[in-house]
């Protein structure tokens, strides 16, 4: 989070607010967006530490959602 607050102060910028709800009995991820981004330019900051291919499957979908919200 540190490096997402130092990157929304250079930009001036908000920090968007999401939650990413992880079934543990499916794996499957649910992701909320409770901002309006229809029409607004957005950076995503997401770690692909490990387990690497989870995290890289979570931001993929987290840029799906984001396309899909019109940003």
């Amino acid at each position: 989070i540190s490096l997402a607050n130092d990157i929304a102060s250079n930009l001036k910028a908000n920090i968007g607010r999401l939650k990413i709800e992880k079934s543990s009995k499916t794996s499957e991820s649910k992701i909320n967006l409770f901002e309006n981004i229809s029409g607004k330019n957005v950076i995503l900051i997401n770690s692909i530490a490990p387990p690497v291919n989870d995290n890289i499957m979570e931001t993929i979908f987290l840029v799906s959602n984001l396309k899909r919200s019109n940003a």
